[in-house]
């Protein structure tokens, strides 16, 4: 990946929705250069995706996180697990991971209702796999830029929303919008007119209006990191305080490495993403963490996550 490359990945983390010419623009270069460039990154698997930010509270839908710690689960049996997983409904994210945790999942769902009935029919299941669970309602979401392609790590933006909002009044053709747009955010507005039946003049004014609701964060790549010679860690964190969970958001909001916090309620209030080079890099990133947090917080979980399946942040 050259210079050019990068531009493009930062312009395209600014919003997907850009046109190219606007991508040529902020890259420094053509229009048929960013065509090429988009394309070849796609075919290298380094660019896997365009996705949108719904916030999903103004659609109904409230957002959970599922920590499971697994014992005598052979490689079969957990390929099978996550296989079963990436099926269910109220999935819309599913990490495995490395630590005191072994497979991370993020649910979508209208009611605690349907989350119980999610823990059921996991553990009606795959139970006997199972060894531990935690269950954590998120709270909030900040999204930052992927950091990672800015020089030195610089601090671009930062997307909040709260998961308490109240649900607006959006009709089908509206959450059709937002379904097709959390798959791909660069959809055309003709292509969503000819799924939804209305024109595209209609559906681009349906979006205008969704954007300045607030019923998008915003709009990301699928960047594959690895391909990039990074890896993706989690950090989930017990504060012993409200005040001391603020001060860590405060400093890791800045942080070089950390591209998103989730505040939860339940045991752990909120978790860290970070990615960085190497896992020498991360235990640095740690070590920070016990300097500066060590005495003011519970317990930390760090979680390195090498592999990511599903991702689709508006339910089936």
């Amino acid at each position: 990946m050259d210079e050019i490359d990068r531009k493009i990945l930062i312009a395209l983390d600014k919003d997907t929705r850009a046109s190219n010419s606007r991508i040529a623009k902020l890259a420094r270069t053509s229009k048929d250069i960013v065509n090429y460039r988009i394309a070849k990154l796609q075919r290298e698997n380094i660019l896997t995706g365009f996705y949108a930010l719904p916030v999903v509270p103004k659609i109904g839908f409230h957002m959970y996180k599922l920590l499971l710690k697994s014992h005598s689960l052979s490689k079969a049996k957990e390929e099978e697990l996550i296989e079963w997983l990436e099926k269910y409904p109220t999935t819309v994210w599913i990490g495995s991971c490395d630590g005191a945790w072994n497979i991370v999942i993020t649910l979508s769902a209208k009611d605690f209702k349907e989350i119980s009935q999610t823990l059921k029919d996991i553990y009606a299941k795959f139970g006997k796999y199972l060894s531990k669970k935690e269950v954590l309602t998120i709270a909030s979401v900040r999204i930052f830029n992927e950091k990672y392609l800015y020089p030195k790590g610089q601090f671009a933006y930062e997307k909040k929303y709260s998961m308490f909002e109240n649900a607006a009044d959006v009709d089908e053709k509206s959450k059709t919008i937002m379904a097709m747009l959390a798959k791909n955010s660069r959809i055309s507005t003709t292509e969503i007119s000819k799924k939804i039946g209305i024109t595209p003049e209609a559906t681009a004014k349906r979006l205008k209006n969704l954007i300045k609701g607030g019923f998008f964060a915003g709009f990301k790549p699928r960047i594959n990191f690895t391909k990039l010679g990074y890896e993706y860690f989690h950090v989930f964190i017990s504060a012993k305080s409200p005040a001391i969970a603020e001060e860590i958001i405060n400093f890791y909001r800045a942080h070089p490495d950390c591209v998103y916090i989730l505040e939860h309620v339940g045991y752990y209030d909120m978790h860290l993403e970070f990615v960085v080079k190497s896992t020498q890099h991360f235990r640095e990133v740690l070590r920070e963490l016990r300097d500066k947090f060590g005495d003011k917080i519970h317990s930390y979980e760090p979680l390195q996550i090498y592999t990511e399946r599903k991702f689709n942040l508006v339910p089936a």
